[in-house]
């Protein structure tokens, strides 16, 4: 993957990326390769090359879409909030995989404690430049996979949650975001290693999302589900 540098304004920003991410800069388009990221206003954006139709992505905390989420978080009735027992509570949470960030954002809507995990640079990059635009500090992210950090930490955490990589089959199709997504990071061929150990380390429950028709992740049947209309929330009691 290679870094564009869409204008002078914009090199300084791209030439740092660069060197965390030990990235090559290009200032001509890239044609090789499976993606690009570039700045462009002050933003990160991720271009597919293979799927140069999709708009580039790029995270925004502060567009309409999540302020409205974030306003749902707010009044207790988002699913989410109903799973991870944080109506009346503010646990201690750590999700194990942060993805994109939406869930994270709208825990952190509610005055949770948060901690996130995420093993993939890129979208590590996507994210810590969106929650610094939106100024997001009541969060401690982790650059790494949760199950090395769960084997390895000494904190203590009263949920902990997961939202694994949809299985492919699925009737309706998915947002070209999740396209991008799963083009990126692959399948989560150990998240049921991952349930496992986040089994071992919750106090309280480890929550999982899932399509609603999914099977059980790691055949293990919840004690309570919260269902959407295309999700769901299974909920695991200590």
């Amino acid at each position: 993957m290679d870094i564009f540098v869409v204008n002078k304004e914009e090199k300084e920003k791209a030439d740092a990326l660069a060197t965390s991410l030990a990235l090559p800069i290009k200032e001509n388009l890239p044609e090789k390769g499976d993606f690009f990221l570039f700045y462009h206003n002050q933003k990160l954006y991720l271009q597919s090359i293979r799927h140069p139709e999709f708009k580039a992505f790029c995270l925004d905390f502060l567009s309409p879409e999540m302020l409205r989420k974030k306003a749902t978080a707010a009044t207790s009735k988002d699913l989410l909030i109903k799973a991870v027992g944080a109506v009346k509570k503010r646990p201690k949470i750590l999700d194990c995989t942060l993805g994109l960030g939406v869930d994270s954002f709208l825990l952190m809507a509610r005055n949770c404690e948060v901690w996130a995990c995420e093993r993939n640079k890129i979208l590590s990059a996507l994210w810590r430049d969106a929650a610094a635009r939106a100024n997001l500090q009541n969060i401690r992210f982790i650059d790494e996979d949760a199950k090395l950090f769960l084997k390895n930490t000494k904190e203590n955490f009263d949920i902990l949650y997961l939202d694994p990589m949809y299985p492919e089959k699925r009737k309706t199709a998915p947002k070209k975001e999740m396209l991008l997504l799963r083009e990126l990071l692959g399948g989560d061929d150990d998240a049921d290693k991952l349930f496992s150990c986040a089994w071992e380390k919750a106090r309280e429950r480890v929550v999982v999302k899932r399509p609603i028709h999914a099977e059980y992740l790691a055949g293990e049947k919840p004690v309570i589900q919260y269902r959407g209309k295309s999700i769901r929330y299974d909920v695991y009691l200590k």
